[in-house]
């Protein structure tokens, strides 16, 4: 794939489908993409997906006045995400109901 085609919107978004882990979408009010919120759509394999938008801030998250929100959002995911696996590894684990 070309740099080209890396910037049209969706370019990715045959392997983003693939994805099947938690997903955490981040953008700034004012970010590249024009609408974040369809974004979502295309992590359909993900088995959680969590989107904010971040107010005053751009696609540099880190450099943006606002950027402890979007630490907050990732440090509270993290936790949220690890609790469903958690769960979901004890279910496995856990002999057949007879």
């Amino acid at each position: 794939m070309s740099t080209t085609q890396l910037i049209e919107p969706f370019a990715v978004a045959k392997e983003a489908s693939a994805v099947r882990v938690p997903v955490l979408l981040l953008y700034g009010e004012q970010d590249v993409t024009v609408e974040p919120l369809r974004d979502v759509a295309i992590f359909r394999s993900a088995p959680d997906i969590a989107t904010a938008i971040i107010p005053r801030m751009a696609h540099m998250h880190n450099f943006a006045p606002t950027r402890a929100l979007a630490w907050a959002r990732l440090q509270a995911f993290i936790p949220r995400v690890a609790a469903v696996g958690d769960h979901a590894a004890a279910a496995e684990a856990a002999p057949p109901a007879s």
